[in-house]
């Protein structure tokens, strides 16, 4: 099996700095982590065009995005942001 050559610039995408991880309450980072891994996941997993990972994400009625933007939507109500 192939070792997998990281993309140049990538890194976990939604908390890719350490000052993130000090300053985002630990659901954050923790639904970030997830995100991160499903996105690697995906992208490592065998070759699918977009539109069948959507379908497959449909299907599985999985929402790659719900638990991170549920996160950041209540860390910024605490701040009072929105």
């Amino acid at each position: 099996m192939p070792i997998p050559v990281p993309i140049e610039g990538s890194g976990p995408a939604p908390l890719n700095s350490g000052a993130s991880r000090l300053f985002c309450d630990a659901r954050v980072v923790e639904s970030a982590d997830a995100l991160t891994r499903i996105i690697m996941d995906t992208y490592l997993a065998a070759n699918l065009t977009i539109e069948e990972v959507r379908a497959r994400w449909i299907e599985r009625n999985v929402d790659p995005l719900r638990d991170f933007g549920e996160a950041c939507r209540e860390e910024l109500r605490i701040f009072g942001k929105i």
